[in-house]
């Protein structure tokens, strides 16, 4: 895994808005960013209250520290959550086509 300083990625990787990763926090949970590398979008499975979440969250960088911190726009999603929302990503990319052809 990669440090969350050094954010090593290929060009193929940014052009096509993949996510980039993994990384882990110094608290040793893995995330992802979303999109670009400079993105402070991510996805992180962690535990919280000894339940395993996958966390969809918006960061925002500290003015003082810059530090990357959590910010309020997000959500956390239970295992079961997020296996019912995998077997939905299929009929989301069919309606994400249907939708950019009628634009």
């Amino acid at each position: 895994m990669q440090d969350n300083e050094e954010l090593h990625t290929s060009t193929e990787q940014v052009d096509s808005g993949a996510a980039l990763g993994p990384f882990q926090t110094p608290e040793g949970e893995t995330y992802w960013r979303l999109g670009d590398p400079r993105s402070l979008r991510r996805v992180m499975v962690r535990k919280y209250r000894g339940q395993v979440l996958v966390d969809i969250r918006e960061y925002y960088r500290d003015a003082k520290t810059g530090e990357e911190l959590p910010g309020r726009k997000g959500i956390s999603l239970t295992m079961k959550q997020f296996r019912s929302l995998q077997t939905l990503l299929p009929d989301i990319e069919v309606a994400l086509q249907q939708v950019s052809r009628n634009d």
